[in-house]
């Protein structure tokens, strides 16, 4: 029996109501700022960014999620009985996160077949994509017609 899931990055700016509703899994990206390493959404939420935002002397950087967190969830997702993952990422024009997702892709092909799209778009753009696949893959489970 197929079962899909769909990752994607904090970047795609979703919503906690839709990430619960079907079931996407949400990496962070590193976030630096002030001399500090975060976890984007995790450690702090949109507001609490904005309002340090706000304050802060040095515009805050990001780093992209390793090839190692990458294949480190999708073979958490593996042991859960996932046999699809789509893993949906930023533009690889803006980040390297997408080539990190296709090198642990191959890491973990004989575990999970994993399915890495490069959005070519960023933030709600991406989240836009990322809901549109797993609502699709929620109704359907047919890979074929996610």
């Amino acid at each position: 029996m197929t079962k899909i899931k769909i990752v994607t990055d904090s970047t795609a700016d979703i919503s906690q109501e839709i990430v619960d509703k079907y079931d996407i899994e949400v990496i962070p990206l590193t976030i630096i700022m002030q001399g500090k390493t975060y976890l984007d959404r995790v450690d702090f939420t949109n507001e609490e960014f904005y309002q340090v935002l706000r304050t802060c002397e040095e515009l805050p950087t990001t780093s992209q999620i390793t090839p190692a967190v990458f294949a480190q969830t999708y073979l958490k997702l593996a042991e859960e009985g996932v046999t699809d993952i789509v893993s949906i990422h930023l533009a690889s024009e803006l980040s390297g996160t997408y080539q990190s997702s296709v090198i642990a892709a191959g890491l973990v092909a004989d575990k999970v077949k994993v399915h890495c799209i490069d959005s070519k778009t960023a933030t709600i753009g991406l989240g836009l994509v990322a809901m549109n696949v797993a609502q699709k893959a929620a109704e359907t489970q047919d890979l074929a017609e996610t």
